[in-house]
């Protein structure tokens, strides 16, 4: 487990690793992807990726094999619905002491797509602030991935539906603004 990175060119250098292989990957491959680096670097552990459903009430954890399996959230009412309102990176208690949870919005510019939350130990020596700066960072790169991947497969697109849609509503679906967005 490497240190915690805390200044600026650390924070660069995850987020450009991040980034790499997020274009090098498959859009199925994303939340692995995004969750392995995270842990990597930061040491992070039970990191999920929620995305928000393209009704706007709730958030999916992304399936992956890195990531604990969580209920799907609703979003008003608990902690990571929270963060994905405010458009605002959050620390909280741990699920053990001696850990804090730390929570960043997935948005790109003002499209919001959900919440990033992992675990990592807690620590005098490092501040909590620089950590958190380093996981909105990570955060907004996985946004631009999933925009962008979300174009070469349907891997992405499928885990935020609850419902079939019809053809005339996939079609507007694609042509209109994003709906939710912070300001």
């Amino acid at each position: 487990m490497t240190p915690s990175p805390h200044g600026p060119a650390e924070r660069a250098d995850l987020v450009a690793s991040l980034v790499r292989r997020l274009d090098d990957c498959r859009p199925s491959d994303v939340a692995d992807v995004a969750i392995e680096e995270l842990q990597r670097v930061l040491g992070a552990r039970d990191v999920v990726l929620y995305l928000v459903d393209l009704e706007e009430t709730d958030l999916h954890g992304e399936v992956s094999r890195h990531s604990p399996r969580r209920p799907v959230r609703p979003i008003a009412g608990n902690p990571v619905g929270d963060c994905y309102v405010s458009g605002t990176a959050t620390t909280g208690e741990g699920p053990t002491t001696g850990d804090i949870t730390l929570r960043a919005p997935v948005s790109h510019g003002f499209q919001r797509l959900g919440v990033l939350e992992l675990v990592v130990a807690a620590s005098a020596d490092e501040k909590d602030d620089a950590r958190l700066t380093t996981v909105a960072e990570g955060a907004r790169a996985i946004a631009q991935a999933v925009l962008t991947k979300s174009h070469f497969g349907d891997a992405l697109h499928q885990s935020r539906r609850t419902q079939e849609m019809s053809l005339g509503a996939e079609l507007l679906e694609s042509l209109l603004p994003p709906s939710t967005h912070s300001t």
